[in-house]
């Protein structure tokens, strides 16, 4: 899942106007933050009264909060606090800067002061349950969503609250099912109360992984499809990556979302990571290439050239639209016959399969259209939703369309390290552990250090048998000290030592080196069967077979 986002409306909460009101002889700025920032620093020096002091911290506070800037927002809605303990405004402030800041604990002991003084204060509530969430602990669960349960009630017809708390239950894996339905709810809340605003393509994400965990394969690739479609209707998440224009022809196939997805000229491509599957057909359009074909009589896969269209702007006018194409390209002829390009001659093309006409069909001229990558893929936010998309062409075995996407991403985004690891992860799987090796070499140059590379390297060499390179992969796992890996770390270590007891003159320190590592794995985690049964192996090498089984039957 992406990481769960707080709503918009809980972190910044100021108006959209812009404009400059006259209202009899009395004018009001909105949005003049620097105007705000004068005023409220004049009214805090002019002043000994404390409440109007910390009112003007506040202000203060909320104009950093709005220009994210959360280092100051914090250090004034602290100093609000101080100065006026009971101003709850302030303190849910100084609590969502401190939840931006991770230091969760704190923040769940503010929002517990503001419901001290205002019990029902909804926000307060749903926030304080999605940090209580996060313990992972029965009770703290409990209590979490007692609280959100009371801020739904509160406010039945708010779509931010039943998001916070489909974000709460997607933390635990049973209960990715009623996650999944109290974001359909909140869906249904948001076409209701507000119709024009968009869904945000990350709730529309979650929902697609949601249903790809539920095994919901094809209604995830319709919300992953929504969430890139929400990303192109959303300009300001492309403006910094592409040159986006914007088209007023709405029913032109080369435009989807009314934005320029797709050019003859090859723009969203990059050599080596081109999508062109029909599977990852979110990534690629057919684009017009502006000539009329005819066939030739006598041979169905030779198209001869009828007409050509002059060359719009966008294009390269230095080159005809048959000159664009290349030796490969995927084509459509007519409505719906699909080939690939074999040969380009100078007024005709010869494609692999034979073009389909009846006899009465033959003098009829057909349009060609050629694949091309839409620049979906350039911008950053999308990569989450094509990677999701390529492990779930995994979970259903299409593993040609995962490669392809994997390859795409890492082209065009060359320090992601996820899709390094599962290329080498269907490399090993489909037996070809040179590859395997060669995309963790990748992985490595990017992310030197990374906890889940080196992992995977140290899994290599173990089922190679190199031990002493895997030896020191894990020792420097162990010495991060990553509490997700530790264990596993350790696990693997003990395993080494423990096929090493052949080794001459080690065999006692490698047998209780493997029994120390299981038995601090245990210390940590009593429940970890992989160690007890590892504890078991070295008893049972020891002779003290009756021990041996206690452990077994106990790991059982």
């Amino acid at each position: 899942l992406t990481s769960p986002i707080l709503s918009v409306s809980l972190l910044h909460s100021h108006s959209s106007y812009t404009q400059t009101i006259k209202t009899a002889n009395l004018k009001l700025w909105k949005k003049d933050y620097d105007r705000v920032l004068t005023l409220a620093k004049n009214a805090y020096n002019s002043t000994s009264v404390t409440q109007i002091q910390a009112e003007s911290l506040f202000l203060l506070a909320r104009v950093f909060h709005i220009r994210n800037d959360e280092a100051n927002a914090l250090k004034y809605y602290d100093r609000a606090c101080k100065l006026a303990p009971n101003l709850s405004p302030a303190r849910f402030g100084l609590a969502q800067t401190l939840v931006w800041e991770e230091h969760y604990d704190q923040a769940a002991a503010h929002l517990k002061l503001v419901l001290g003084t205002s019990a029902n204060a909804t926000d307060a509530l749903a926030l304080l349950g999605l940090l209580e969430v996060k313990n992972n602990t029965a009770a703290d669960r409990k209590s979490a969503f007692t609280y959100l349960k009371k801020a739904i009630d509160l406010d039945p017809l708010n779509p931010d609250l039943v998001l916070l708390e489909a974000l709460a239950l997607q933390q635990q894996e049973s209960d990715y099912s009623k996650s999944l339905e109290k974001y359909k709810k909140a869906i249904e809340l948001m076409e209701v109360v507000s119709p024009s605003k968009k869904i945000p393509f990350e709730v529309l994400t979650n929902m697609g992984v949601l249903c790809h965990e539920t095994k919901k394969l094809e209604e995830a690739i319709v919300y992953y499809g929504r969430a890139l479609q929400a990303l192109d209707e959303d300009k300001h998440y492309y403006a910094p990556f592409v040159d986006w224009e914007y088209s007023d022809d709405e029913d032109d196939e080369n435009n989807t979302t009314s934005l320029k997805t797709a050019t003859l000229d090859k723009h969203g491509d990059v050599d080596g990571g081109i999508v062109r599957h029909a599977d990852n057909h979110l990534f690629w359009v057919y684009v017009d290439v502006g000539v009329t074909l005819k066939v030739k009589e006598g041979d169905e896969t030779v198209l001869i050239v009828v007409e050509e269209k002059e060359d719009d702007e966008e294009n390269d006018a230095a080159l005809s639209p048959l000159e664009k194409l290349s030796v490969g390209d995927f084509v459509r002829i007519g409505n719906d016959f699909e080939s690939e390009v074999k040969a380009l001659e100078q007024n005709s093309i010869v494609i692999a399969k034979p073009y389909p006409k009846s006899e009465e069909e033959k003098e009829e001229q057909v349009k060609i259209h050629v694949k091309r990558g839409n620049r979906r893929l350039c911008n950053p936010p999308a990569i989450s939703v094509a990677f999701n998309l390529a492990r779930l062409h995994e979970s259903a075995g299409r593993i040609i369309p995962a490669v392809e996407l994997h390859k795409a991403i890492v082209k065009r985004h060359p320090a992601y390290v996820n899709s390094y690891l599962r290329l080498a992860c269907i490399s090993r799987d489909c037996g070809s552990l040179h590859h395997c090796s060669e995309w963790l070499k990748a992985a490595m140059t990017v992310a030197p250090g990374n906890p889940e590379v080196l992992t995977l390297v140290g899994n290599l060499h173990l089922s190679l048998c190199d031990w002493a390179p895997a030896q020191s992969v894990f020792d420097q796992l162990l010495s991060q000290k990553v509490p997700n890996v530790e264990a596993y770390a350790m696990l693997s270590l003990g395993n080494i030592y423990f096929n090493n007891l052949k080794t001459p003159k080690k065999y006692s320190k490698h047998l209780q080196y493997a029994a120390d590592l299981y038995k601090r794995i245990l210390t940590k985690d009593k429940a970890n069967a992989y160690a007890a049964n590892g504890l078991g192996t070295v008893l049972a090498e020891k002779g003290e077979l009756f021990k041996a089984k206690e452990v077994f039957h106990r790991v059982r």
